[in-house]
């Protein structure tokens, strides 16, 4: 059972506040395209909400996609539950719109390096009629441009997208999603595309319209900056396994600009699996909502960000160290800017066993630490992972093989720096099949962990892995 509203009269293209409140039920609200809705197909919306901030509300902001429809949205206000009744009050009014000559614009230079947050606060600007972004804008003069400048958009947060526009009409000069490199964005600004007044606009926005996009950012501008600017935060070390309290606000403000504290993982004589968690303690809905993000320690560049599950309390981020690189920073902050609690942090090292190339190991899946990538669907997989580092002549590609008679077995190739999964391999869907190959393009000099687990949950058993690059091998 629904109540159903068609929203007519929307602006294409421009962003309107949808707030829904009831003390009576837990509310739930849904947009569609009208005609998608009165097709008699399953239809998909283009906005839903539960709640904002864990009350009974709902709260969402509907950017009414660009150019003409057929009909008007149909909103659709539900309880959480099946059962759920009573009553609630509908509020829908247009968003606040920065003219691009209103807005309060940062000057930059052509070369440097600027860290930010998409948030709450972030603005929303009409670039020109009809075409409105939420987005955080940097201006530049560029008028002196004599070679192709580079401008590098980053987040581990959301899917980054770039703008760059006319500073004085709004008309667009270019835009980039992601230039086929995941969530990164990336523009090569050429000096015949500069407007002859030189002001260019840089926007950094998320290519997703959702209001509830959050993260903080790094812009490069300029081949020099991938060095990034001097970064030389006071820190907290962390001690191996050891449980430490925090606080938010702590008086400190992190790089991407909201309050937090920054930890330093403690140096470690073997490659090692760090499994970092941060708890908030107290009342779950006006505590803290923890966000870690793992920072490299010479760039200040975020290189993984993980947060609480939902309505869990906690966030779990795995990382790999080893005995050369120099110790990781954590940020650790909350989902909003404005929680204030308590919280408690642990960094605990797991050791990673070393695979040569060309070498076999036998190892043994066991009852013991469970893979963090699963907790928040509170699944059981036990692993073990290798390091597998590459000769400064490799050959592509690397074979991986893994035979057990115990469980169907699975590989995952996952970066040391990231933690991002690169490969992984395909099972066959024989429940007896009791080994796998995974083929990899693998860069020379590159160091990589090999995880070796079970395609289904909680089995256990040895297994034999072996790691080789036959084309380099058939050569030697």
């Amino acid at each position: 059972m629904a109540d159903l509203f068609l929203l007519e009269d929307l602006k294409p293209g421009y962003p309107y506040r949808i707030t829904l409140q009831s003390g009576m039920f837990d509310a739930f609200l849904e947009i569609f395209e009208q005609s998608d809705f009165e097709s008699g197909q399953e239809a998909w919306p283009l906005v839903s909400n539960d709640d904002f901030g864990g009350s009974t509300d709902a709260m969402t902001v509907f950017t009414v996609p660009p150019g003409p429809t057929s009909g008007g949205w149909v909103l659709a206000i539900t309880g959480s539950g099946d059962f759920e009744r009573g009553d609630y009050a509908l509020d829908i009014q247009p968003e606040p719109v920065q003219a691009m000559e209103e807005a309060d614009i940062p000057l930059v230079d052509v070369s440097s390096t600027q860290r930010g947050l998409i948030g709450s606060k972030t603005p929303y600007l009409e670039i020109e009629p009809g075409m409105v972004v939420r987005a955080n804008a940097y201006a530049m003069d560029a008028g002196d441009l004599d070679q192709t400048l580079t401008i590098h958009l980053e987040s581990s947060a959301f899917d980054t997208y770039l703008h760059l526009v006319d500073g004085k009409n709004g008309s667009v000069i270019a835009e980039d999603d992601d230039s086929g490199n995941e969530a990164n964005a990336q523009i090569m600004l050429q000096p015949q595309d500069v407007p002859d007044h030189g002001r260019i606009l840089i926007l950094v926005s998320s290519s997703s319209p959702d209001f509830e996009i959050k993260g903080s950012y790094q812009l490069y501008i300029g081949e020099d900056q991938n060095t990034g600017p001097n970064y030389e935060p006071d820190v907290v070390t962390l001690v191996d396994g050891t449980l430490i309290n925090g606080t938010l606000p702590s008086g400190q403000i992190l790089p991407s600009r909201v309050p937090g504290i920054i930890y330093q993982l403690p140096e470690h004589p073997q490659a090692v699996r760090w499994e970092i968690e941060m708890q908030a303690l107290g009342d779950g809905f006006s505590g803290v909502d923890p966000v870690l993000e793992l920072v490299d320690p010479l760039k200040g560049r975020v290189l993984h960000r993980a947060e609480a599950g939902w309505d869990a309390p906690v966030a779990v981020l795995e990382c790999f160290t080893l005995p050369e690189d120099p110790p990781f920073h954590l940020w650790a902050s909350s989902y909003w800017d404005w929680d204030e609690g308590e919280f408690t942090l642990q960094a605990t090292a797991y050791p990673v066993h070393t695979l040569p190339l060309g070498s076999v190991a036998t190892g043994s899946l066991s009852r013991g630490p469970r893979d963090p990538n699963f907790s928040d669907f509170d699944l059981t997989y036990y692993f073990e992972d290798y390091y597998v580092e590459t000769s400064e002549n490799l050959e592509q590609p690397l074979q991986i093989h893994i035979a057990t008679e115990a469980f169907v077995p699975e590989g995952y190739l996952i970066d040391t720096k990231t933690g991002q999964t690169l490969a992984w391999t395909t099972p066959s869907g024989d429940r007896n099949q009791r080994q796998v190959d995974l083929w990899f393009d693998a860069q020379a000099g590159q160091g990589y962990i090999l995880r070796v687990t079970s395609l289904k949950q909680r089995r256990t058993g040895d297994y034999t892995v072996s790691v080789h690059a036959p084309i380099e091998e058939g050569i030697q």
